[in-house]
């Protein structure tokens, strides 16, 4: 169960595609939007909830209803909330049922940008938190530094599986003369910055995605005068994302550090430039961090237009050959960070209801 409209989530589909795989009936729920593309053909189940009200506590009310209600009658021996805004929902069925209960944390939910200033909000949701997480059956998230924040704070063990991409031959062929930006159009994520500092460079930039301040940096660019440089395509279906990134030439990943949920992540897009065989300019936060030491995929910055600018600077100048090691350290990276390997631990998972 996810709040967000799951035509484009990734993920979600990777983990509903291996667990149907391995002989899971699956049903994903998501919800709908006026806005919302035709659902892609999958093996599983796929059902997405019309709400009235689209944000706010309105809408996180009627949405974990709507899930009850149309959950009540339907069986299922394990049911999965992800993130803190369905738990509530799974937390009622899975005792109204009977059934395990399962939670998987995309994020530091808590510590989102949207809601670190937001002394009230944050207490609601840290409360709900504090009473519905240590009851869950299993409990796994996306990164071993938010796996040990669970385990401080209520003494239980999280597994984590990264959002890494099934492994697969990259599209051959020479690059183009662009950069780009994929995932959500939202506040915190360093677009605005970004680009600005496409005034330096002559090269496209193509920001891939959809989010609440769409209109605002169109009105940026406008106002820069970069119509023409900084292009917006909306959302585009995983396949098409995919071959587009392949052909970039690097990818970006900027996130302002307040708020504990974007400085403790590590972001889908990480791994799919890194799949995708292409450098990228990334946060110097400490998953990436792990990542680059092991693997020198990316240049890490912090978010000033100062280094992100001296960032693409000696990678479009392979100053010093670092795009070229970057590149070919990709190559090795994504050979440890896939899907095939991440699967089996997600697989273990899901056995635990079923070990009597």
């Amino acid at each position: 169960m996810v709040t967000n409209d799951i035509s484009g989530d990734q993920r979600m589909h990777r983990i509903c595609n291996t667990l149907t795989e391995h002989g899971y009936y699956v049903s994903l729920v998501g919800r709908v939007l006026s806005s919302s593309p035709p659902l892609a053909s999958f093996p599983f189940e796929q059902k997405r909830l019309k709400c009235w009200f689209n944000k706010g506590k309105l809408f996180y009310l009627e949405f974990n209803v709507r899930l009850i209600l149309y959950l009540l009658f339907k069986p299922y021996k394990i049911i999965g909330a992800v993130d803190l805004d369905t738990l509530l929902a799974a937390y009622i069925l899975s005792r109204i049922k009977k059934t395990a209960l399962f939670y998987d944390a995309h994020e530091h939910f808590t510590e989102q940008f949207e809601i670190v200033d937001r002394p009230i909000v944050k207490s609601i949701w840290l409360g709900m938190e504090n009473w519905l997480v240590p009851k869950t059956t299993c409990s796994y998230t996306v990164n071993e530094s938010l796996a040990q924040y669970y385990k401080k704070v209520y003494g239980m063990d999280v597994a984590y599986i990264r959002n890494v991409p099934v492994l697969e031959p990259v599209r051959s062929g020479v690059g183009k003369d662009y950069f780009i930006y994929t995932g959500a159009v939202n506040e915190g994520r360093g677009l605005e910055l970004l680009i600005k500092c496409m005034k330096h460079f002559p090269h496209k930039l193509y920001i891939c995605g959809q989010g609440d301040i769409l209109e605002e940096l169109k009105g940026l660019v406008n106002k820069l005068k970069l119509q023409e440089q900084v292009i917006f395509t909306g959302f585009l279906q995983p396949d098409e994302l995919r071959l587009m990134t392949q052909e970039a030439l690097l990818g970006f990943n900027l996130l302002d550090k307040r708020g504990k949920s974007y400085y403790l992540s590590l972001a889908n897009k990480f791994f799919d430039y890194i799949h995708a065989e292409i450098p990228q300019v990334c946060m110097d936060f400490p998953e990436y961090q792990k990542v680059n030491e092991q693997f020198e995929v990316a240049c890490l910055v912090n978010l000033n237009e100062a280094e992100v600018v001296g960032a693409i600077t000696n990678l479009v100048r392979n100053v010093d050959g670092v795009y070229d090691k970057l590149k070919n350290n990709t190559l090795v990276a994504k050979q440890k960070y896939n899907w095939q390997r991440e699967s089996t631990k997600l697989l273990d998972l899901f056995l635990i209801p079923f070990a009597d």
